[in-house]
């Protein structure tokens, strides 16, 4: 299996922190967001990672890219304007490298704190695109989101890119699972004119073509960096947590009760 990570956008909502800085390189708790998906990616045994940037922070990506096992490609870009989008820049990366494997895309500013392992053994067992999911529990919240719909089998049966009207709270990580069989899939989406840019267009269109999707969600937080509350949110849970995991190192010489204050769980 092959990693991608989409890192090519211009994140607009975050202006002006990132109008010269690119967002999957901004710090929550003293690493850069890029290096937490890199490490989900790592987690369940994938040693090929390619990241997809645009012609503007190339070089500030590069340099991140030092010493790590990474290989780095720019879409050529230089602004919305000309940007390939994520369905276009995964469509790249395939050309450039001819990649005949299963592949896991994930979003380079969607920080998963949850292990993927079971979604990886999953799929592996049915060999079908996968979605990752997070349930917001919060109609309002999930109009800002790709919305899915799950039968009882985890199967998904509809997919509104920041619906009106949700069908559920169910949303989309931007971290898809996709079987070598699906790629052909992608190249035949972006030929016959379909929308390049959102992911959730591409999931439509293989349920359109009656070609299966699956889910699988998970309860622990997820992070869409897209504004400055949700990366304030994202600093705060993990330097609570890192806090958390450093007062258990220390747990042989804590009290019975000071034991148990310690595990009171971390909110997000």
């Amino acid at each position: 299996m092959k990693g991608m990570i989409l890192a090519a956008g211009y994140a607009k909502r975050l202006y002006p922190i990132t109008k010269k800085f690119p967002k999957p390189l901004l710090e929550v708790d003293g690493k850069p967001i890029i290096d937490y998906v890199l490490e989900s990616m790592k987690s369940i045994g994938i040693k090929n990672v390619y990241v997809i940037t645009n012609a503007r922070f190339e070089e500030k990506f590069r340099m991140w890219a030092r010493g790590k096992n990474v290989t780095l490609f720019s879409d050529g870009s230089i602004s919305e304007k000309n940007k390939l989008g994520a369905i276009g820049d995964i469509d790249y990366v395939l050309n450039k490298i001819g990649i005949e494997d299963d592949i896991l895309v994930i979003g380079g500013d969607s920080i998963l704190a949850f292990p993927i392992d079971k979604a990886f053994k999953r799929f592996m067992e049915t060999k079908e695109n996968l979605i990752l999911a997070y349930d917001l529990k919060n109609a309002d919240a999930a109009k800002n989101f790709g919305v899915i719909e799950i039968d009882s089998s985890g199967r998904v049966i509809s997919f509104e890119e920041k619906p009106e009207r949700p069908k559920s709270t169910l949303c989309s990580t931007c971290a898809y699972f996709y079987p070598k069989k699906t790629l052909p899939v992608i190249k035949r989406y972006l030929e016959e004119g379909n929308n390049p840019d959102t992911p959730g267009s591409f999931v439509q269109y293989l349920l359109a073509k009656n070609i299966p999707v699956l889910c699988m969600s998970f309860d622990k937080p997820w992070f869409d960096i897209g504004t400055v509350t949700k990366l304030e949110e994202a600093r705060e849970y993990f330097s609570k947590t890192r806090r958390f995991l450093n007062d258990i190192a220390k747990i042989g010489g804590t009290s019975r009760n000071q034991k148990k204050s310690l595990f009171k769980p971390v909110q997000p």
